[in-house]
């Protein structure tokens, strides 16, 4: 069985291009192009909410999980010419946590 990799980011998000006032995430800029990664429902305030943090969290997961790699690797004695708290706090600012 073949293992499918998750859409290539950076993901995008915006209002739906109909009247259904939803939002939606997608893999370019434009939500127009038929390349929709999901569709978000429930209140206007949430639906927008729900679809930023969705295209957030995907466009900064592989700069968590390599400044965590980092964090581990250096706790374990390896690797010590870098400040692991660093890579650590700026994958986490990027992500829009304030350390």
């Amino acid at each position: 069985m073949e293992t499918a990799k998750h859409t290539s980011t950076p993901w995008y998000c915006d209002q739906l291009p109909d009247e259904s006032g939803g939002y939606g995430v997608w893999q370019d800029a434009d939500p127009c192009d038929d390349m929709t990664i999901c569709v978000l429902g429930g209140t206007e305030v949430r639906r927008k909410a729900n679809a930023e943090y969705v295209a957030q969290a995907c466009n900064n997961f592989e700069k968590l999980v390599e400044a965590l790699s980092r964090l581990l690797a250096y706790a374990d004695g390896h690797n010590g010419d870098y400040d692991a708290t660093t890579y650590a706090e700026q994958a986490l600012r990027e992500a829009g946590i304030e350390v």
